[in-house]
């Protein structure tokens, strides 16, 4: 698969023309949303901390993750420092951010014993799903 990845740039770069789409690789390891047996929806990229197979969700949390990283310190030093998110500093200050995020929604997780923390996620029957953003707002400052 990734030598199919490398064929079309590598193509265009020698100057032999677009690679036809029969050659272009096919995703079907990413799935992009899915929904199971089980009833719930979600994207695989959407899962912050506890289980990510859909099949084995039982209890899952949502957070406004946007609204939680917004509210870590290496965010608000970003902004306050007016720090190039794209420079290596901001990279790193953002990647220490997501941690943060990512350790405090798995002790919220763990005490609230729910099976998973998700960014979206939802029931085909409609159910509510609990949303954690505010503990783990409250736990940021302390993981």
């Amino acid at each position: 698969m990734r030598a199919l990845n490398l064929i079309a740039p590598l193509a265009l770069f020698l100057g032999l023309g677009a690679v036809p789409a029969a050659a272009e690789p096919v995703e079907t390891a990413a799935i992009e949303s899915a929904e199971t047996s089980s009833g719930w929806k979600a994207k695989a990229k959407d899962n912050i901390a506890g289980l990510s197979d859909l099949k084995k969700v039982s209890n899952p949390a949502v957070v406004d993750y946007d609204k939680l990283l917004a509210a870590t310190a290496e965010m608000k030093q970003i902004k306050r420092d007016k720090i190039d998110p794209d420079s290596p500093k901001g990279r790193s200050l953002r990647q220490q951010a997501v941690e943060r995020v990512t350790k405090a929604a798995e002790a919220i997780r763990s005490e609230k014993r729910h099976c998973s923390v998700w960014k979206a996620i939802s029931h085909k029957d409609g159910r509510k799903v609990a949303d954690i953003t505010k503990a783990v707002q409250d736990k940021l400052g302390s993981v």
